[in-house]
């Protein structure tokens, strides 16, 4: 929902839609994977920034509304690669297929 939508002050607006803005210079919608923001400082800062906004905004809202945060994730572990194999090699006889 956009912070326009809400019932909460001008300050809170502005701060919300500054945090939005904030993540939107760090993604690539063209390639969202390798979105992310470049120094893992800055997305402790990030995730910082939104607890504090989700703690400000469940005050404004409440007994209105639940308000919820998911942090970005500070570490990107890049999946495991596994090659397929094509067949078995002498060596690999009995051994565990992937």
């Amino acid at each position: 929902m956009p912070p326009a939508a809400l019932p909460i002050s001008s300050l809170l607006r502005t701060d919300l839609e500054r945090w939005a803005a904030w993540y939107e210079q760090q993604y690539d919608s063209a390639n969202p994977v390798d979105s992310g923001f470049d120094d893992r400082a800055e997305a402790i800062r990030f995730n910082q920034a939104g607890e504090e906004l989700r703690r400000r905004l469940a005050d404004e809202l409440e007994g209105v509304a639940s308000v919820t945060f998911r942090p970005y994730p500070v570490h990107r572990e890049p999946a495991p690669i596994r090659q397929a194999r094509t067949g078995i090699d002498q060596d690999d006889a009995g051994a565990e297929p992937f």
